[in-house]
């Protein structure tokens, strides 16, 4: 194999898949960026840079599985009901555990085979068909069934940068936080007004309008700001492929340099499997 020279290559991980900002970061050597673009090829930082990576695996899993739950809910609430199946299945296929999209699919399934293939796929979960549901507020039921992983933007912050220091004042992120806390309590109104303002870039903001909007029975509105949440995840989550698969590129590399043939395989299957498009633009087929 033939690795191109990813030197001049910068990793953008922060920009365009974990939506930080360099001053987000208490400590530099929990940014991934720092740690990748480096100089001078440097093992002992792009090995941390991967164990950083490899911790938001999960969470874009999690996150789009419960944005579907809700789009989805939505799309069953108009009695669209094949728009609503389609939807569940991809929370499914974000994450196989999550039970109440696979209860909303027997539920919403026309024919008995579909149903049988639901309760069998929830029976391996060692889980019960159970379901109310509630079609004026659907959101309780997604919300307490499957909760996002972080409900709050600075959560996430402190997640996504290791920090348990108090993190440098954000009043765009203090303000979504306090409106998602007014959704939570009900007190729609008062949360509109701040989410109006805001021009944050966050899915968590476009889920706070579905929810006001589905509060007042607007399900077209609610779908308009849940397909933004829904875009917005697809598109950092293929961009967190993308760079993941980069920063095991930039180690394959170190490791070629090394000697370390094997290691350097390795390398090249673990970053074809995150990205295949990254992966044939950066390492070319040796012609014998």
């Amino acid at each position: 194999m033939i690795l191109k020279n990813l030197k001049n290559i910068k990793c953008k991980i922060n920009t365009t898949a974990l939506n930080l900002k360099e001053s987000d970061f208490v400590d530099y050597n929990k940014n991934i960026e720092y740690l990748t673009n480096t100089e001078i090829e440097n093992l002992i930082s792009v090995n941390e840079a991967i164990k950083l990576v490899n911790r938001f695996h999960s969470y874009f899993h999690f996150e789009q599985s419960y944005a579907y739950n809700l789009l989805a809910d939505c799309y069953f609430l108009l009695q669209d009901k094949q728009k609503a199946i389609e939807i569940y299945e991809k929370a499914i296929f974000q994450d196989h555990l999550n039970t109440i999209a696979i209860k909303s699919l027997i539920f919403a399934s026309d024919t008995e085979n579909s149903k049988q293939k639901y309760i069998a796929q929830l029976s391996k979960l060692n889980e019960n068909y159970e379901i109310n549901f509630n079609s004026d507020l659907l959101l309780i039921r997604t919300n307490k069934g499957y909760a996002p992983q972080f409900r709050y933007e600075r959560e996430y912050i402190k997640f996504a940068t290791l920090n348990s220091e108090v993190l440098v004042q954000n009043k765009e992120v203090d303000l979504l936080d306090k409106a998602i806390k007014l959704v939570e309590i009900k007190t729609f109104t008062e949360a509109k007004k701040i989410l109006d303002i805001l021009k944050i870039n966050s899915h968590r903001k476009n889920i706070a309008d579905a929810l006001i909007a589905l509060n007042i029975e607007d399900v077209e509105i609610a779908i308009k700001y849940l397909k933004e949440a829904v875009i917005n995840l697809e598109a950092r989550h293929k961009s967190y492929h993308q760079e993941a698969s980069l920063i095991y590129l930039k180690r394959a590399s170190i490791f070629k340099n090394l000697g370390e043939i094997e290691l350097f395989k390795n390398d090249l299957v673990k970053a074809n499997d995150l990205d295949v498009e990254t992966y044939n633009k950066f390492v070319l087929e040796r012609i014998e």
